[in-house]
This record gives C-alpha cells, sequence and structure tokens, in this order.
C-alpha cells in the first residue's frame, strides 16, 4: 500500500496480525524523509520501497504494480489513485458507505464517459468485497493465461 497514515496503515496492521507480507510504497526518496518530512509509519512494514517521485508519482507506482485497488472513504490521493486504476482497466473494490471519494464514484464515472475495461465490484461488506475483488482477479488472470496459450500456438504454427 502508500505506507502512509489511516486506513492503509491499519490494513498493513491487519496484514501483519494475519502472518501476511506488508509492502509500503513511498512518495519519500529515503527512510529519513519518510518519517520526518512525510510523519509516515514504517513499524508495520516488511519492505518499504521509496520512489522519490512525491505523491503522483507513488501512486502511479503503487497502484500499476497491484493486483487490484479497493478504495475506503478516500480524499484527493484517492481520487488520483481510483483514476489510475480507472484508466488502466484494473479490478476496483469499492466499499460502499464509507464516504469521501467511494461515495462518489459513480458520479465520477459518468463525468468521465470513458470506457476502460475496468471492472468496479461495490459491496458495503469488507469480507465480500475482498472476496468479489479476487475472484475477479483470478478470472481476469484465467483469460489472459488463454490468451496467451492462444499467442504460443499462433507461434508454432507452421501455416502462419
Amino acid at each position: 500500500n502508500g505506507a502512509c497514515r489511516g486506513i492503509p496503515y491499519e490494513a498493513s496492521k491487519g496484514a501483519k496480525d494475519a502472518d501476511g507480507f506488508v509492502m509500503g510504497i513511498s512518495p519519500a526518496e529515503n527512510l529519513h524523509e519518510h518519517m520526518h518530512k512525510y510523519k509516515f509509519p514504517i513499524d508495520t512494514y516488511d519492505i518499504i520501497v521509496y520512489t522519490g517521485f512525491g505523491f503522483k508519482g507513488r501512486n502511479v507506482v503503487n497502484v500499476t504494480n497491484c493486483d487490484a485497488v479497493i478504495i475506503v472513504g478516500g480524499h484527493v490521493g484517492t481520487l488520483n489513485e481510483f483514476t489510475i486504476a480507472y484508466d488502466e482497466g484494473m479490478v476496483v473494490g469499492i466499499m460502499q458507505g464509507s464516504g469521501g471519494i467511494a461515495d462518489f464514484v459513480d458520479d465520477i464515472i459518468k463525468i468521465a464517459s470513458k470506457k476502460t475495461g475496468a471492472k468496479l465490484i461495490y459491496d458495503k461488506d469488507p469480507h465480500d468485497l475482498i472476496r468479489k475483488a479476487i475472484i475477479e482477479v483470478m478470472k481476469r488472470e484465467k483469460e489472459n493465461e488463454k490468451m496467451m496459450q492462444i499467442i504460443r500456438d499462433h507461434n508454432k504454427c507452421k501455416l502462419c
């Protein structure tokens, strides 16, 4: 996640409690800047990648290296992450009723009026939201595997 305070930090604590491996993507250039300029935590992360790109650059690195993005509440940074994920056609889980940007995703999509292939998943229950997002990611992975097999078969074809 974004290696910051708030919901990303709480999610990283939950992942650590479940014996997960937690990687954070920081806007800072180094540990000192991460802790002192941004005042971001380090205690729940197994590894932190320091992009040195500031928030917008960090968001691009963070989002495009994920299988899915989950939007819970959020403000300007979350809007930026959502628009990156939407433009990239990713799986995006939206926690309904959580406030902030999450409650305005449909309005944002209407204004954008752009089809990108993004799969938007809505749910009020966090467990159901994550389960649905995982199922969609797995479905996309299977579709990608099928496409790769078609390409491999085509490359083997002596008539092509």
